[in-house]
C-alpha cells in the first residue's frame, strides 16, 4: 500500500510538471500557431515518415529479441508481445520502469530483469553517442575530446563487465546480483551487434526528425543531426508522464539554434513521440488484451459493425458539397421521368438498364432530388457492402480477414467517392456480393438458389457488366459440381428463369449495339492499366503522392502474398479468383474494339482485389503486426481522403457556382453552351429559370450569325479541351465579338460578348 501510495504521489508530481512545463510552452509558442503551420503542410513526407518510425520499432524489437535469447530460448512473437507490453506499461509508470513489465511473459524473471535494464542502459550509450557532434557544436573542442575519451570509457566497461562487480556492494543491489550478471550473460558478439542495431535504430528517429522538417517547409538536415540526439537524451530523463512537455520544450530550445521556428519544433518532437512511443503503447495494449480481442473477433460482429458505421459516416460526410457533374445529372433527370417513360429511355439507349432509375425515381418522389438526396441512396448501397464484403470475406478465410477487408473497403477513397456519387454502381456490388455470398452457402439449398436467381436478375437489370459475374458463378458451378447432376439441375434451371427475365433486355442491347461508352472509357496500355490500379487504390487521393509507383507496389505486394498458396478453402478461393478475374480478362478484350476499359465499370469486381489484400495483411499471423500494418495503410487511406474532402470542389466541374452567377448576372441576354455533353449538369442547376440555346462546333457561326448588330450574349465554354482541342470556338469568337467579361471556374468560361455595331 506504501508503495502505490508513492508512485501516486510521483505521478502526480509529474503530472503537475508536465501541465507547468506546457503552460510555460504555450506562453512562447501560441498554441494556434501549431495548427497553423499544418496548414501548409506537404503530407507526403509523412509516408517515409511513418516507414521510419515502423523502422525504428522492428529495431528495437529485434534488439530486444537478441537481448532476450542470451537468457532463455524465446520465439520472435513472444518478444514481439513483450516488446509492446513494456512500451504500454512505460508510458504511465514513473520514470518509465513500467519498460521492466516486458519480461512478464518470460520464466526467468530476475535474469529478464537485468536484460530489460541493460537494454535501456544501450539505448542511453548510443544517444550519447549520437549527441557527439552536438556536443562539439555547442561545448566546443575541448568539451568535445572529454566527452568523447568518457565514450570510449564506457564502452570499454560495456565489453568488460567484470569491472562492475564493484557495483554489488551497493546495498540496494547487493541481494539482486543477477542484475549486474546481466550484462556478463551477453556474449560479446551479441553486445556489439546490439550496439549496432540500437544506434541505426536511433539514427533513423534523426532522418525521421529530418522528414518532418521537410513537411513542414523547413529543410536543415544539420539541425536535427546536430541538435536532435540532445532531444533525445533529454526525452529519457523520467521528469514528466511519457516525457511530455520535456522533450518539445528541449526541442523549441535547441533547433531554434538552427533557426527551426519553435512551433515546428514542438510539432516533429511531438508526432516523433506519437508514432515511435505512443503507437507501439497502443500495441502494447492490444498484446496485453490480445486473447479478448481474438474472442471478440470470432464471437461477435460487434467489429464489423463499428466499420460498417465509420464506413457510413465517410459516405455521407460533405456528401453534397461537389456539384452535379454530367452522369449525375443524366440521373437525375432520366429518375424524374414516368416508370414507363424511364424504360423507354433506357432501351433507346442500351447503355444502362432501367432498374436503378426505377427505384431513384421512387427515391427522389420521397427525399427530393437534391444533391445529399440522390447521392444517398449510392452511399446507403455503400454502407450495405461494407458489411456484405466482411461477410463474403469471412465465409471465404475466417472473420479477421474479413475485418480487415470490410475496413480497406469502408477506408477505400476510391469507395467513398462512389458511395457519395449519383449512379449505379454502389447498388450493384452489393447485389453482386449478395449473390456471391449466397453461392457460397451453397445452392443445394432451395433458399440459397432463389435469391441468387433473384440477385441476378436485379443486377442484370442494374448494370449490363453484370453479366460477367454470372459467367463467372456457372463456372465455378460446373466446375466444382460437374459430377453432382441433382445441384446442376437446379442450377441450370435457376439459369433458364434468369435468362427469361433478361430476354427484353437482351433484344434490347441487340437492337442498339451497345454504343462504345463515352465517360471515363480509355485504351488499354500498360501506362493505363498503371492509371486504373493506382485509381483502385487511391481514388481521388493519388494526386497526394508523388512516388507512385512505391505505393502502388506497396499494394500490388499485399495482393501477391494474399493470393499466393497455401489455399486452405479451394473451392471458396476459386469462386472468388473467377470474381476478380474473368470479368476484367473480358473487359480487357472487348476493349481491343471498343472503349469499355475504366475504373467505374471494374469498380463492381474490385471487391474481390479487396478481399486478397485483406488475405495478404491477414497472412502476418501476429495480430500486433497485422495492426501495424492495418495502421500504416490507415495512413495512406487518411492522406487520401483529406485530398478528397478538401478539394471536392475541383473534382468535378463547378456547375453550382457557374449557373448562379448567370441567374445574377443575366439580364434578358441570349445565352449560348458550347459545352457538347455538358447542358444537363446546367439544367440541373438551371431549373427552367433562364432560356438558353446548345451550340456543337459545327453549328456555331450559322447561330451567331442571326444576332442583331449592338446585340449582347453570353457564351458557357466547357468540355473544350476534348472537343475544341485548338481553340478554334474561343479564337472564333475573340475576331468577330468584342469581349465585355469573362469569368473563369474549374474546367467552365462564361463570357459575355458584344456584337460589333454596324
Amino acid at each position: 500500500m506504501r508503495k502505490e501510495k508513492k508512485n501516486l504521489v510521483i505521478n502526480l508530481i509529474k503530472l503537475i510538471l508536465t501541465f507547468l512545463i506546457f503552460w510555460v510552452i504555450f506562453k512562447r509558442v501560441p498554441f494556434n500557431s501549431l495548427f497553423e503551420v499544418i496548414k501548409g503542410t506537404r503530407f507526403f513526407y509523412f509516408i517515409p515518415v511513418f516507414l521510419l518510425g515502423v523502422g525504428f520499432t522492428i529495431f528495437k524489437i529485434y534488439k530486444w529479441h537478441l537481448l532476450l535469447s542470451s537468457v532463455e530460448d524465446v520465439n520472435f512473437s513472444r518478444s514481439v508481445d513483450s516488446y509492446f507490453i513494456g512500451m504500454s506499461l512505460g508510458i504511465v509508470t514513473p520514470g518509465r520502469i513500467g519498460e521492466v513489465g516486458r519480461i512478464s511473459n518470460i520464466n526467468k524473471k530476475l535474469e529478464g530483469l537485468g536484460i530489460a535494464l541493460w537494454d535501456k542502459i544501450f539505448d542511453l550509450y548510443i544517444v550519447l553517442l549520437l549527441a557527439l557532434p552536438g556536443v562539439y557544436y555547442f561545448r566546443g573542442f575541448l568539451v568535445g575530446i572529454l566527452y568523447t575519451f568518457f565514450l570510449i570509457a564506457i564502452f570499454f566497461i560495456l565489453i568488460r563487465p567484470q569491472y562492475l562487480d564493484f557495483l554489488k556492494k551497493i546495498p540496494i543491489l547487493k541481494n539482486y546480483p543477477q542484475i549486474i550478471d546481466g550484462l556478463k550473460v551477453i556474449k560479446l558478439k551479441t553486445l556489439i551487434i546490439n550496439l549496432i542495431i540500437t544506434f541505426m535504430a536511433y539514427f533513423l528517429v534523426i532522418i525521421e526528425g529530418y522528414f518532418l522538417g521537410m513537411a513542414f517547409n523547413m529543410e536543415n538536415f544539420f539541425a536535427f543531426l546536430y541538435g536532435y540526439p540532445l532531444v533525445m537524451l533529454v526525452n529519457l530523463i523520467p521528469i514528466t508522464i511519457a516525457g511530455l512537455g520535456i522533450r518539445e520544450g528541449t526541442a523549441i530550445l535547441i533547433l531554434d539554434k538552427f533557426s527551426v521556428p519553435s512551433n515546428i519544433a514542438f510539432n516533429v518532437s511531438f508526432l516523433i513521440f506519437l508514432i515511435n512511443t505512443a503507437l507501439p503503447a497502443i500495441l502494447g495494449i492490444f498484446a496485453m488484451y490480445l486473447w479478448e480481442i481474438k474472442k471478440s473477433i470470432y464471437k461477435t460482429d460487434l467489429w464489423a459493425y463499428l466499420i460498417t458505421f465509420i464506413g457510413g459516416f465517410l459516405r455521407f460526410y460533405k456528401i453534397g458539397v461537389r456539384s452535379i457533374w454530367i452522369d449525375e445529372a443524366i440521373t437525375a433527370q432520366v429518375s424524374g421521368m414516368g416508370v414507363k417513360d424511364i424504360i423507354l429511355n433506357r432501351a433507346s439507349t442500351g447503355i444502362h438498364p432501367p432498374l436503378y432509375f426505377i427505384l431513384m425515381h421512387f427515391w427522389i418522389k420521397i427525399f427530393g432530388d437534391s444533391e445529399i438526396a440522390i447521392r444517398s441512396l449510392s452511399a446507403i448501397f455503400g454502407i450495405l457492402c461494407i458489411f456484405m464484403i466482411y461477410k463474403l470475406a469471412s465465409k471465404i478465410f475466417d472473420k479477421l480477414t474479413g475485418l480487415i477487408s470490410a475496413f480497406i473497403f469502408a477506408f477505400s477513397p476510391f469507395y467513398v467517392y462512389f458511395g457519395q456519387e449519383a449512379r449505379m454502381y454502389p447498388m450493384v456490388t452489393f447485389l453482386i456480393l449478395l449473390s456471391l455470398y449466397y453461392l457460397l452457402k451453397g445452392i443445394d439449398k432451395g433458399k440459397n438458389i432463389i435469391l441468387i436467381t433473384i440477385s441476378n436478375i436485379l443486377m442484370l437489370y442494374t448494370h449490363i457488366f453484370s453479366a460477367f459475374v454470372v459467367l463467372s458463378e456457372n463456372l465455378f458451378v460446373f466446375i466444382t459440381n460437374f459430377k453432382n447432376k441433382k445441384v446442376l439441375k437446379k442450377w441450370i434451371i435457376a439459369q433458364f428463369i434468369i435468362l427469361l427475365f433478361i430476354l427484353p433486355w437482351l433484344y434490347v442491347i441487340i437492337q442498339n449495339r451497345t454504343p462504345e461508352v463515352y465517360q471515363g472509357a480509355q485504351k488499354v496500355s500498360l501506362t493505363n492499366l498503371g492509371y486504373t490500379f493506382l485509381e483502385i487504390n487511391l481514388g481521388a487521393g493519388r494526386a497526394v503522392f508523388r512516388n507512385k509507383i512505391l505505393i502502388a507496389s506497396l499494394f500490388l505486394l499485399i495482393f501477391i502474398i494474399g493470393f499466393l498458396p497455401p489455399w486452405e478453402k479451394k473451392r471458396e478461393i476459386l469462386l472468388l479468383f473467377l470474381y476478380l478475374f474473368v470479368p476484367i480478362l473480358l473487359l480487357l478484350l472487348l476493349s481491343l474494339r471498343k472503349s469499355f476499359f475504366s475504373a467505374r465499370y471494374i469498380s463492381m469486381f474490385i471487391p474481390g482485389y479487396v478481399i486478397f489484400l485483406g488475405r495478404g495483411i491477414r497472412r502476418f499471423k501476429h495480430y500486433s503486426l497485422i495492426f501495424l500494418i492495418v495502421m500504416g495503410l490507415l495512413s495512406i487511406y487518411a492522406l487520401g481522403l483529406n485530398y478528397y474532402y478538401s478539394n471536392l470542389a475541383n473534382l468535378n466541374r463547378p456547375w453550382r457556382d457557374a449557373v448562379r452567377y448567370i441567374h445574377e448576372n443575366v439580364g434578358g441576354e441570349k445565352v449560348f453552351i458550347f459545352a457538347p455533353y455538358m447542358w444537363r449538369p446546367f439544367e440541373y442547376y438551371n431549373r427552367g429559370k433562364i432560356s438558353y440555346e446548345t451550340l456543337h462546333i459545327s453549328q456555331l457561326e450559322n447561330k451567331l450569325k442571326g444576332l442583331s448588330s449592338g446585340e449582347r450574349f453570353w457564351m458557357i465554354i466547357a468540355n473544350h479541351e476534348i472537343e475544341d482541342p485548338e481553340g478554334k470556338v474561343i479564337s472564333l469568337l475573340e475576331n468577330k465579338f468584342i469581349p465585355l467579361k469573362e469569368v473563369r471556374y474549374y474546367r467552365i468560361i462564361i463570357k459575355q460578348y458584344k456584337v460589333p455595331e454596324g
